[in-house]
Parts: structure tokens; sequence; C-alpha cells
């Protein structure tokens, strides 16, 4: 077992010319009674056999907690049904677009702020504890969201509260991965990642309609019951094949030249990448479209994600993440500049959408596949959260800068 890690260890260490990584059983090994029973009975599961339910269980915890309540991204959001619950609020007069904003911007920070902290908190009770807590966080959220009357109650109902359980649970997922999957680790990445936009497209229109049958404050509530069913369902059956250890972390790695270019580069990501997502909805209905027709844009942006995860997984697994990260951001560049300036049609902003999700979602899902590469996976759950704060910043600076020019432009 050993001796096949080692070799697909070395096999992605070929295409990124790393030092070779700790083999996985060495670098998650606790030699308590308890971490040898569980690395026994999932011994042959690396790669196949239950890995493949873990696969499944990381696939429909990212599919609520990024595709419903991720009104922005990241790692891990598409275009996540805010903009569509941020469409009616701003036509309901409920508050200006940029106050609007505000209510994502909210729910990203929490998400990414409150990433380090779940690493820890993970490393001492567990990942699953941690990913049913989040379940709960994202659940409450929701139903209280439904009787919001004032902009600040969805700040911290949908905001806070959604924020730092989508934290709970993209945290100890990501985590996992490594420990089930070597030699397809990004792909498995892509597939649990691409969740957020199978997700996103589907909440997308499906709030889109409700809320136009039934009222906002009952799509809250579906909403909530449809996410508490899917987490029990796959807190059941996810597990750690190996016990997490109380990792200290090593803050020496935040000063090291690899840590310091991911961090810059996070803040630059995140400036750019998240305005078109919160308003591209708006944008649509600004250049004559429908509501409807902005929720099926909205929705094949998820669809471009979701497809860009997978591939760009599938892709690093041969070509390096380093590069398919890099090729991936180049793509995303020309989609803003070479297309978005021109979509003003449906059919268009429709092009826009599919290009934009599939080269933003193969940056997000490979964001976590480079720090594993980069430091190992036993500090996987705690460097995931912390490589995200820069992109907290990126986005608050953006998302206040792009609310005003649209609330001065009407």
């Amino acid at each position: 077992m050993a001796a096949y890690e080692h070799k697909n260890c070395a096999r992605s260490d070929k295409h990124t010319g790393l030092a070779n990584i700790i083999p996985l059983e060495e670098e998650f090994a606790t030699h308590s009674p308890k971490g040898i029973a569980r690395a026994a009975k999932y011994e042959n599961d690396v790669d196949r056999g239950y890995a493949f339910v873990i696969l499944a269980c990381g696939f429909l915890l990212f599919f609520c907690c990024w595709g419903y309540i991720r009104r922005l991204t990241s790692m891990i959001w598409g275009q996540f049904s805010w903009s569509v619950f941020q469409r009616h609020y701003s036509d309901a007069n409920f508050a200006p677009a940029s106050s609007l904003s505000f209510v994502g911007t909210v729910n990203i920070t929490s998400a990414l702020l409150f990433g380090s902290l779940t690493g820890i908190l993970a490393s001492y009770v567990g990942y699953v504890p941690v990913a049913a807590l989040g379940g709960a966080m994202i659940t409450l959220g929701f139903f209280l969201a439904s009787w919001s009357t004032q902009l600040w109650h969805l700040i911290l109902t949908a905001g806070v509260l959604g924020g730092i359980g989508c934290s709970m649970t993209f945290v100890p997922v990501l985590a996992l991965i490594p420990q089930w999957f070597v030699k397809w680790k990004a792909l498995a990445t892509g597939i649990v990642a691409s969740g957020s936009g199978v997700g996103g497209f589907a909440w997308s229109l499906i709030n889109a309609r409700l809320i136009h049958t039934i009222g906002v404050e009952w799509t809250w509530r579906i909403g909530a019951f449809v996410c508490c069913a899917l987490y029990a369902l796959s807190l059941v059956f996810l597990r750690a094949r190996n016990p997490p250890g109380r990792v200290k972390m090593d803050f020496k790695l935040l000063l090291q030249p690899s840590m310091l270019v991911i961090n810059l580069g996070g803040f630059f990501l995140a400036f750019g990448y998240f305005p078109p997502i919160f308003y591209l909805s708006q944008y649509a209905g600004s250049c004559g479209i429908s509501a409807s027709d902005s929720a099926m844009i909205a929705g094949l942006f998820n669809i471009g994600s979701a497809f860009g995860r997978v591939l760009n997984g599938l892709g690093a697994d041969w070509l390096g993440c380093f590069n398919a990260l890099a090729l991936a951001v180049i793509l995303s560049a020309v989609a803003l500049l070479c297309l978005l300036p021109f979509a003003t049609t449906y059919g268009s902003l429709l092009g826009f959408a599919l290009m934009y999700g599939f080269s933003t979602g193969g940056f997000q899902s490979l964001f976590p596949v480079v720090i594993v590469q980069l430091f190992g996976a036993a500090q996987a759950a705690l460097l995931v959260g912390l490589v995200y704060t820069p992109w907290i910043f990126g986005q608050l600076v953006s998302s206040f800068i792009f609310g005003t020019i649209v609330e001065s432009r009407g």
C-alpha cells in the first residue's frame, strides 16, 4: 500500500518539480489504536471503493453550502443563487444595490475568515462533527433569513451564520479528499467542487420560480429544509480514512516565497472575480433581459463552473496543477476583457457566462490542490482556510467599488 502511494506522489512531483511529498500513511499516522484500526479498515480504498462514497458526500455538501449560500464564491461558489435574491430585493426597494451586495460580502468574508479556525477545530474534534455543526448553522441561517424585514437581519442570518456554516463544511471536506485520493487527487477535488456549480444552476432556476410563485420567505424555508436533508444524508456516510491529528501550525510557512506569491495572487484574483458574479443578473436586467432569462444566464454560469472544476482537475493530474491553474486564470481574463464589454444580448451573455464559469471554476478547485502539493496534506485543513484570507480583502474592496458604481449609474 505504501509503495502504491509513494509511486503516485512521485508522479505528481514529475509534473510540478517539487520535492518528494510525504507518503499518505506516514503523513496522517496518529499511532493510536483508533488510527491504526481505521487505516487498516480502509487500506484498499485509496482511489477506489469507499473513496467514491466520500466523493458523493462531498459533492452533496458543496451542492448545499456553496451552491446555495455562497453568494459570491472560492474556492468555491458558482453564480450562486444570491444574484437571484439580490435582484428580487433590489426590485422591491428592500435596499440599494450596494447595500444588498454587502450581504454577499459578509457571507464570503465569514466563510473565508473562519477557515483557519475551522481547521484547528477539526483537528481536535474531527472532520465530520465540524461539518455537521456547519450544516446546522446553514439551516438555521436560511430559516431565520425568511423572517428578515431589514437589511441587518439578512446580514446576520444569510451573511454571518450562512458564511460560518459554509466554512465549517468546505474546509473539512477539502481536507478529507487527499486522504482518499492520491493518483486522481485534483480530479476528485474538482468533482467535489463541481457540486457548487451544479447546485448554483439548480438553485438559481428553482429560487427564481419559487420567489415568483410562493414568495421569498418560503423560498428561504424550502432551501433550509432541503439543505438539512442533504446534510443529514451525507454526514451518515462521511468518514475520515485517518483520524485528524492535532497538527500545530508552522507560521514559518507564511514567510515562504511560494506562500507570499499565492497570497498576493489570491487578492488580485478575488478583486476581479467577484463583481461579474454579484451583478450578472442585474446587468442582464439593464440590457432588457427578463428575470427568467437572467436566471438562465446565472444557471449556465454554474454549469460552466461545474464542468470547469472537473475538466481542469482532470487536466491538472496530467499537466500539473500549477500549469492548469495558470491556464484557467488566463482564460478568465480573456472572458472579462474580450467578451464581457460586448455582451449586451441574451446570446452573448450566455456565451460569456459559460466561458467565465468554466475558467473561474478551474482556478477555484485547483487552489486547494496547489496547497496540498506545496505543503502536504496534513496541513491542508489549516492552510486551505488561511490562504483564502487575502481573497477577503480583494472581494471587500471590489464589492464596495463596483456596488458604488452600479448605484451611482442607476
